[in-house]
């Protein structure tokens, strides 16, 4: 950490956001992304995680658009990649549940629009997300506490 005349700071960042893709799969109301139909481009998106990686940021996010429209295998080779020196935390709507995700993130984030189905889905725009969140919070918490039973 460097010290200067206004406290100290440190010299690279602690935290870093990757949207890893535009794709997305609902069309929420609040929504910055107006590409949501855009491929993805891994070849980028390899050397975004390559960059971050080398940088050992503590912290990095997993975002998009939505990361669950990226190829599985390719996910999960950046939390691979990026667990080695960072925490990572995944960000999905939860609208497509991600069996098989690498349990090396530090953290999964799954948004609740309100709390029930009319409310979260006049967000989302898109009829069923509501269910389809609620299965896959279901799915990463049973995950998540299996996995903790086993590292007993």
């Amino acid at each position: 950490m460097k010290k200067c005349n206004c406290g100290s700071y440190y010299e690279l960042p602690t935290l870093c956001h990757i949207e890893t893709t535009y794709l997305c799969n609902q069309n929420c109301i609040f929504c910055y992304n107006p590409r949501r139909a855009e491929k993805v481009n891994y070849e980028k998106l390899d050397a975004i995680v390559d960059s971050v990686a080398r940088a050992k940021v503590p912290h990095v996010y997993i975002s998009g658009g939505e990361p669950s429209m990226l190829k599985l295998d390719k996910l999960n080779g950046y939390i691979e990649k990026l667990s080695l020196n960072s925490s990572v935390t995944v960000l999905t709507n939860g609208f497509i549940t991600m069996k098989g995700l690498n349990k090396k993130i530090a953290c999964l984030g799954v948004p609740i629009h309100g709390s029930n189905a009319t409310e979260h889905e006049s967000m989302t725009g898109l009829k069923g997300s509501f269910e389809k969140m609620k299965e896959s919070v279901r799915y990463y918490v049973s995950r998540k506490q299996t996995s903790q039973r086993t590292q007993r």
